[in-house]
């Protein structure tokens, strides 16, 4: 889908409308540019069963995050984000996969509040596939 723009407005965000993991995710991301690929399937499979509050650092539209509380139906997963196109297309994509109960959406650097040790110690699981600052 695209938004259309008025005059003198940024430019909306063109997105697609895709599914991975047979159908079972839904996600609103960019239609060029950083998508999920091969090294999000890799990291999100890589969530152990166990893990009951894992974070998603530089989340973007959530697609390791949202995975991650997909297959771990107990945990609490929060998705943390600083870019404001991400955070909406992060905030559609966790309603449509019907994980509001169970994921949160933090807008922020990742980077620094990874210095925060309450942060550190308020996770068992951190997933991060951000871009280098």
């Amino acid at each position: 889908m695209v938004a259309g723009r008025g005059k003198g407005e940024t430019p909306a965000l063109a997105t697609s409308d895709d599914s991975l993991f047979a159908g079972a995710l839904h996600l609103f991301q960019p239609a060029k540019g950083h998508r999920a690929g091969t090294d999000a399937v890799l990291l999100a499979a890589a969530t152990p069963p166990e893990a009951r509050a894992i974070a998603d650092l530089g989340a973007s539209t959530g697609v390791v995050g949202l995975r991650a509380a997909q297959t771990n139906p107990d945990a609490r997963v929060m998705l943390i984000e600083r870019d404001a196109a991400m955070l909406d297309l992060a905030r559609q994509n966790i309603g449509r996969n019907g994980l509001d109960a169970r994921v949160i959406l933090h807008a922020g650097d990742a980077f620094a509040l990874g210095k925060a040790a309450a942060l550190r110690e308020a996770f068992d699981c951190v997933l991060s596939n951000s871009p280098m600052p």
